[in-house]
Protein backbone atom coordinates (compact mmCIF):
# COMPACT_ATOMS: atom_id res chain seq x y z
CA UNK A 1 0.00 0.00 0.00
CA UNK A 2 1.42 3.09 -1.09
CA UNK A 3 -0.69 5.67 0.82
CA UNK A 4 1.69 8.21 2.47
CA UNK A 5 0.64 7.32 6.01
CA UNK A 6 2.18 3.75 5.36
CA UNK A 7 5.46 5.44 4.28
CA UNK A 8 5.52 7.27 7.36
CA UNK A 9 7.92 7.25 9.61
CA UNK A 10 5.54 6.00 12.85
CA UNK A 11 6.96 8.54 15.71
CA UNK A 12 5.47 11.52 12.96
CA UNK A 13 2.04 9.59 11.94
CA UNK A 14 0.27 11.37 14.80
CA UNK A 15 1.48 15.07 13.47
CA UNK A 16 0.79 14.38 9.96
CA UNK A 17 -2.59 13.40 10.24
CA UNK A 18 -3.07 16.31 13.16
CA UNK A 19 -2.38 18.70 10.43
CA UNK A 20 -4.42 16.97 7.85
CA UNK A 21 -7.34 17.19 9.95
CA UNK A 22 -7.20 20.69 10.94
CA UNK A 23 -6.60 21.18 7.04
CA UNK A 24 -10.04 19.41 7.00
CA UNK A 25 -12.15 20.92 8.98
CA UNK A 26 -10.66 24.66 7.82
CA UNK A 27 -9.21 25.65 10.93
CA UNK A 28 -6.02 26.23 8.99
CA UNK A 29 -5.51 26.96 5.05
CA UNK A 30 -2.20 24.73 4.07
CA UNK A 31 0.82 23.69 6.47
CA UNK A 32 4.26 22.56 6.24
CA UNK A 33 6.37 20.29 8.69
CA UNK A 34 9.25 18.09 8.55
CA UNK A 35 9.06 14.64 8.37
CA UNK A 36 10.40 11.54 8.18
CA UNK A 37 9.89 8.88 5.78
CA UNK A 38 10.55 5.37 5.74
CA UNK A 39 12.13 3.57 2.33
CA UNK A 40 11.24 0.05 1.78
CA UNK A 41 15.14 -1.07 3.01
CA UNK A 42 13.81 1.03 6.57
CA UNK A 43 16.32 3.95 5.78
CA UNK A 44 14.75 6.93 7.06
CA UNK A 45 14.38 10.25 4.17
CA UNK A 46 13.62 13.41 6.20
CA UNK A 47 11.29 15.72 4.33
CA UNK A 48 10.29 18.86 4.48
CA UNK A 49 6.49 18.75 3.21
CA UNK A 50 4.26 21.41 2.44
CA UNK A 51 0.33 21.02 1.58
CA UNK A 52 -2.39 23.29 0.40
CA UNK A 53 -6.05 22.92 -0.85
CA UNK A 54 -6.73 22.62 -4.29
CA UNK A 55 -10.00 23.66 -5.71
CA UNK A 56 -10.85 21.20 -8.86
CA UNK A 57 -14.93 22.68 -10.01
CA UNK A 58 -16.34 19.47 -11.37
CA UNK A 59 -15.35 17.65 -7.81
CA UNK A 60 -16.76 17.77 -4.59
CA UNK A 61 -14.21 15.91 -2.89
CA UNK A 62 -11.53 18.52 -1.29
CA UNK A 63 -8.09 17.61 -3.11
CA UNK A 64 -4.40 18.52 -1.89
CA UNK A 65 -1.29 19.91 -3.36
CA UNK A 66 1.46 18.28 -1.52
CA UNK A 67 5.10 19.18 -2.43
CA UNK A 68 7.91 16.96 -0.68
CA UNK A 69 11.24 18.27 -0.74
CA UNK A 70 14.26 15.77 0.37
CA UNK A 71 16.26 17.34 3.39
CA UNK A 72 17.97 14.19 4.40
CA UNK A 73 21.40 15.74 3.82
CA UNK A 74 20.89 19.06 5.52
CA UNK A 75 19.35 17.10 8.94
CA UNK A 76 22.57 15.27 8.58
CA UNK A 77 24.79 18.06 8.43
CA UNK A 78 22.65 19.91 11.00
CA UNK A 79 22.75 17.32 13.58
CA UNK A 80 27.04 17.16 13.27
CA UNK A 81 27.04 20.72 13.51
CA UNK A 82 24.76 20.29 16.66
CA UNK A 83 26.73 17.12 18.24
CA UNK A 84 29.91 18.89 17.73
CA UNK A 85 28.51 22.23 18.92
CA UNK A 86 28.00 20.09 22.18
CA UNK A 87 31.40 19.03 22.51
CA UNK A 88 32.87 22.36 21.92
CA UNK A 89 30.92 23.60 24.69
CA UNK A 90 31.16 20.83 27.09
CA UNK A 91 35.08 21.04 26.87
CA UNK A 92 35.16 25.33 26.84
CA UNK A 93 32.49 25.17 30.17
CA UNK A 94 34.82 22.57 32.00
CA UNK A 95 37.71 23.91 30.74
CA UNK A 96 40.32 25.43 33.76
CA UNK A 97 41.63 28.41 31.46
CA UNK A 98 39.53 31.00 30.26
CA UNK A 99 37.82 30.09 27.11
CA UNK A 100 36.15 32.85 24.89
CA UNK A 101 35.07 33.71 21.63
CA UNK A 102 34.61 37.13 19.75
CA UNK A 103 33.27 39.27 17.20
CA UNK A 104 34.73 40.92 14.51
CA UNK A 105 34.36 44.29 16.56
CA UNK A 106 36.26 42.60 19.25
CA UNK A 107 32.72 41.95 21.36
CA UNK A 108 32.62 38.79 23.39
CA UNK A 109 30.52 36.26 22.04
CA UNK A 110 31.25 33.53 24.78
CA UNK A 111 33.58 33.41 27.80
CA UNK A 112 34.09 29.89 29.51
CA UNK A 113 32.74 29.72 33.59
CA UNK A 114 36.65 29.62 34.65
CA UNK A 115 36.90 33.47 34.24
CA UNK A 116 35.11 33.50 37.67
CA UNK A 117 38.01 32.00 39.44
CA UNK A 118 40.62 34.05 37.20
CA UNK A 119 38.84 37.64 36.98
CA UNK A 120 36.23 37.05 39.72
CA UNK A 121 33.25 38.07 37.48
CA UNK A 122 30.95 36.01 36.16
CA UNK A 123 30.18 35.00 32.18
CA UNK A 124 27.26 36.89 31.91
CA UNK A 125 29.37 39.92 33.30
CA UNK A 126 32.25 39.05 31.31
CA UNK A 127 30.11 38.98 28.43
CA UNK A 128 29.05 42.70 29.07
CA UNK A 129 32.56 43.97 29.19
CA UNK A 130 35.03 45.56 26.08
CA UNK A 131 38.41 45.16 25.85
CA UNK A 132 38.68 48.14 27.06
CA UNK A 133 37.32 46.99 30.48
CA UNK A 134 39.53 44.37 30.40
CA UNK A 135 42.69 44.78 28.61
CA UNK A 136 46.03 46.69 29.65
CA UNK A 137 46.76 50.11 27.64
CA UNK A 138 49.02 48.15 25.80
CA UNK A 139 47.53 45.08 25.15
CA UNK A 140 44.62 46.92 23.77
CA UNK A 141 46.68 48.74 21.43
CA UNK A 142 47.80 45.12 20.07
CA UNK A 143 44.15 43.22 19.79
CA UNK A 144 42.27 46.95 18.73
CA UNK A 145 45.23 46.67 15.64
CA UNK A 146 44.59 42.79 15.08
CA UNK A 147 40.62 43.11 15.01
CA UNK A 148 40.96 46.31 12.63
CA UNK A 149 43.56 44.12 10.42
CA UNK A 150 40.91 41.30 9.95
CA UNK A 151 38.09 43.76 9.45
CA UNK A 152 40.55 44.88 6.48
CA UNK A 153 41.06 41.63 5.34
CA UNK A 154 37.80 40.49 5.36
CA UNK A 155 36.59 43.46 3.20
CA UNK A 156 39.29 42.61 0.74
CA UNK A 157 38.49 39.13 0.68
CA UNK A 158 42.07 38.00 1.86
CA UNK A 159 42.16 34.94 4.58
CA UNK A 160 41.92 35.88 7.97
CA UNK A 161 45.00 35.76 10.22
CA UNK A 162 45.27 34.02 13.52
CA UNK A 163 45.96 35.62 16.59
CA UNK A 164 49.03 34.73 18.76
CA UNK A 165 50.48 36.29 21.76
CA UNK A 166 50.35 37.32 24.80
CA UNK A 167 47.83 39.52 26.71
CA UNK A 168 47.58 41.32 29.63
CA UNK A 169 44.94 42.00 31.74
Amino acid sequence: DLEPVHLTHPDDVSESQAQLGRLGLGEISGYRLNKRYLRPDGSVVWASVTCAPVRVDTEEAPRYLFIVEDITARRQIEERLQISEMRHRLLADNAIDVIMTMDLFGRYSYVSPSVEKLRGVTPEEALQQSMADVLMPDSLAIAEAYFEGLRADLDAGRPLAAFRGEIEQ
